[in-house]
């Protein structure tokens, strides 16, 4: 069973970055990881921007950035000094 964890905003966030919806990829396994994030972006194409948090593992990134190609969509990191959220944007 695969599983994936959606955050969703919190309503006294302050900064735009804070309100998206998010998915954090810490724990969810190999396997399901592209699945997670195609199901994720394609949920949300409405809500863009959105945060997906991969932790510095270059694998999840690598997919993220495959997802984000794959319907035509731009990514960059949350911070220019973290590698470990993106936001994926129209």
């Amino acid at each position: 069973m695969e599983f994936c964890f959606f955050a969703y905003p919190k309503k006294t966030a302050k900064k735009n970055y804070e309100i998206m919806k998010t998915l954090d990829l810490h724990g969810t396994e190999r396997y399901g990881i592209l699945d997670c994030i195609e199901r994720f972006v394609t949920d949300n194409f409405d809500n863009l921007p959105i945060k997906i948090i991969t932790g510095n593992s270059s694998y999840n990134i690598s997919k993220v950035n495959e997802i984000a190609e794959r319907y035509n969509l731009s990514v960059h990191k949350e911070r220019w000094i973290n590698n470990g959220a993106w936001i994926v944007n129209d």
